[in-house]
């Protein structure tokens, strides 16, 4: 191809001297489509280039009208690496201040809640302790009018929260703080807890009846009776005591123990020669 990449007529005759049978008008046809092609496309091309460099000059234009515009307020128009690397690092210190900030908000949220969240815990259990002491103290009340009659006064139960949460409680009776009466108030709370709770079974030492007076033993005896479920008692020198309670004992015993061969195991384990076997 002489004179470019682009046949030319004399190329396209040269061809036929190597291809006898090939179809010169058709090949010519060819290229002339090519060539409006190409000269289509150059058209535009330039067309497209001088919008573009319109564009550019506008552009241009319009940077050096803000240029000066900035010159005019005292704006330096060209910003150094040093001033960008600050404006960098400064936004960087915001972004991390700002995140800071919403973790410390975050925190401030989670404290509040949690305050909050342990109030109403500390307003919960007071509200249950409230309502188990009111339960337990009216089944007192109850039972120690049946053993007096109505004539003195109840044992009480209070709780209250202590700073750490755990509650601490008092008991008893603040008019009267004998020893008989102590016992006697710890079989009514016993008495009472069995009733009103799920605890199923209690058991009662003879220690406990040794300091109360012979007729609250009688209505503890008949309280003892009235329960339904299973409460055991040890119980000692029963004649000591009214006909009633002996006679309850009796009817009610599963074992009974005394000295020279009625103990448990046969002998005492307060016997020395029996404990050197």
């Amino acid at each position: 191809m002489r004179g470019g990449l682009t046949p030319t007529s004399d190329d396209i005759i040269e061809l036929k001297d190597y291809f006898p049978e090939a179809d010169i008008a058709k090949l010519e046809t060819i290229e002339n489509f090519h060539k409006k092609i190409q000269n289509i496309l150059t058209s535009e091309m330039t067309d497209e280039v001088k919008k573009l460099e319109a564009l550019i000059s506008a552009t241009n234009d319009d940077v050096k009208k803000m240029e000066k515009e900035q010159r005019k307020l005292g704006i330096p128009t060209h910003v150094s690496k040093k001033f960008l690397d600050e404006t960098v690092s400064l936004r960087n210190r915001i972004t991390f201040l700002k995140q800071q900030n919403e973790g410390y908000e975050s925190s401030k949220i989670l404290k509040a809640e949690t305050k909050e969240a342990k109030t109403r815990l500390e307003n919960a259990r007071a509200e249950q302790l409230e309502i188990v002491e009111t339960m337990i103290n009216q089944e007192m009340i109850r039972m120690n009018d049946f053993i007096y009659n109505g004539t003195q006064y109840a044992p009480k139960i209070h709780f209250s929260n202590t700073r750490k949460g755990t509650p601490a409680y008092s008991f008893g009776c603040q008019w009267n703080t004998g020893t008989g009466e102590n016992y006697k108030n710890m079989i009514i709370y016993d008495l009472s807890i069995l009733k009103i709770t799920e605890l199923p079974v209690l058991i009662h030492d003879s220690l406990v009846f040794k300091n109360v007076a012979d007729l609250p033993i009688d209505k503890i005896m008949q309280l003892y009776l009235q329960s339904q479920k299973q409460i055991f008692i040890s119980f000692d020198k029963q004649e000591a005591y009214t006909d009633f309670t002996a006679e309850t004992l009796a009817k009610t015993k599963v074992i009974f123990l005394y000295d020279n061969g009625g103990e448990l195991f046969g002998w005492s384990w307060k016997n020395k020669n029996k404990l050197n076997m």
